[in-house]
């Protein structure tokens, strides 16, 4: 089964995650302009996803579309397409492969497709997947935020629950290129709740860094 990204600049970081958790899988998400089967994958924000509606819409392959949007109003999405992942993508989207692959109507935990939807029964543990693999991204260090906001769709993609990537893994992927830049929602909630600062694991975070 061929599986393609349909490349969005604003979801390049997207990409190169879910490229590298697809990858351990034994699927390699190939970036395309136009959408092509078998399957075409998108991630759209609230800012682009009507510029890619009537795309889906008549594509002649089948469409799995995430990201902020489809988190956001996922009932709209699954209106043009045909696979609306709600949340995180990393154990979702491999999954979801896998079950159309073997024939199955795709209706698995986080994916909402023909009116069908359950809700996602766990959370991405950071160190479980590669934070990019051939394709480079940023460095997701930390997940979640313990405050709800009534602008940020943070909480209610990645929840409330701050959860952080080792500082080995950090310092495994900082250490492929001569630069490398931090993903959190808070970067001085490293290691922490979000609410009470732990400035001992910022600073052993740094001076990993520094020190590689």
């Amino acid at each position: 089964m061929d599986v393609h990204w349909r490349f969005i600049p604003a979801a390049r970081n997207s990409y190169a995650a879910l490229y590298a958790a697809c990858e351990q899988e034994g699927y390699i998400l190939e970036p395309v302009r136009t959408p092509a089967p078998d399957v075409t994958c998108y991630s759209l924000n609230s800012l682009n996803a009507q510029n890619y509606l009537h795309e889906i819409a008549a594509a002649d392959c089948l469409t799995i579309v995430g990201g902020p949007h489809a988190t956001a109003l996922p009932e709209e999405v699954a209106e043009y397409a045909d696979y609306v992942i709600v949340g995180e993508g990393e154990f979702t989207l491999p999954r979801l492969l896998r079950d159309i692959q073997a024939g199955g109507e795709g209706k698995i935990p986080g994916v909402m497709t023909g009116g069908w939807y359950k809700p996602q029964n766990s959370c991405v543990r950071l160190d479980a997947f590669p934070a990019f693999s051939e394709i480079k991204g940023y460095v997701e260090i930390t997940r979640g935020c313990p405050f709800s906001c009534g602008y940020c769709q943070t909480p209610r993609i990645f929840g409330h629950c701050m959860r952080h990537r080792s500082v080995d893994e950090i310092v495994r992927y900082t250490g492929r290129h001569q630069q490398a830049r931090f993903v959190s929602p808070n970067a001085f909630a490293y290691g922490s709740d979000g609410i009470h600062p732990r400035w001992n694991k910022v600073e052993a975070l740094l001076k990993a860094c520094k020190n590689q």
